[in-house]
């Protein structure tokens, strides 16, 4: 099955070694994602990345792949996201959200369950 329709699309920007009450930031995002029923969410790490500080962070064998800089991307239709936001605002503390409008095309299995 084939659906077409307008979505936001999240890059969430951030330090590895963030954390929101305790958990890995990644992790409080995504969990926060799923219990909202957020369409899609899925987190990346980086290779290695800089933000506001300049100050560059990368995996090395020493910081492990905690000091990695961390993209998540999370897509659905622009009122989900929008709702999502104070959840967002309140995990995370320092980092770089960006907001894009797409076009999205979802393939499905015949008969299988879909969102909104």
């Amino acid at each position: 099955m084939r659906e077409e329709f307008k979505a936001s699309l999240l890059r969430i920007h951030f330090n590895g070694e963030d954390k929101c009450q305790g958990v890995p930031l990644q992790e409080a995002i995504l969990e926060a994602s799923r219990l909202e029923e957020i369409m899609f969410a899925i987190s990346y790490r980086a290779v290695e990345g800089y933000g506001e500080s300049a100050t560059i962070h990368r995996q090395t064998a020493l910081s492990g792949a905690k000091a990695a800089p961390i993209m998540m991307t999370i897509i659905d239709r622009p009122e989900t996201i929008e709702k999502f936001m104070p959840i967002l605002d309140r995990t995370v503390k320092e980092g770089l959200i960006a907001i894009s409008s797409v076009e999205v095309i979802r393939l499905t299995k015949e008969g299988s369950g879909s969102h909104g």
